[in-house]
């Protein structure tokens, strides 16, 4: 795991976004951070990546949202997120 996530300091039952998430490696390591009783939404500005990641993902347990668009333009509440991870 990258210093990046061990910054992060995710503990079971947090909700992260992954920004700019690509076809969903990081998404589903921090799935893994979070457990079941956390939530971890991925989001990409690329179709093709979004695919991607949607595909891989899903029955992936425990279970990842993916969403195609940017970060600007979710349709979820302020504060719905214990922390981003962003790369590149």
């Amino acid at each position: 795991m990258s210093t990046a996530v061990e910054l992060l300091a995710l503990q079971p039952g947090d909700h992260v976004l992954d920004a700019g998430c690509g076809t969903g490696d990081m998404t589903a390591r921090l799935a893994t951070r979070v457990g079941p009783t956390g939530k971890v939404v991925g989001v990409d500005i690329s179709e093709t990546m979004h695919g991607a990641a949607r595909r891989r993902d899903a029955d992936r347990s425990p279970p990842v949202e993916h969403r195609y668009g940017t970060i600007t333009d979710l349709d979820l509440d302020s504060g719905s997120f214990d922390a981003v991870y962003c790369e590149r």
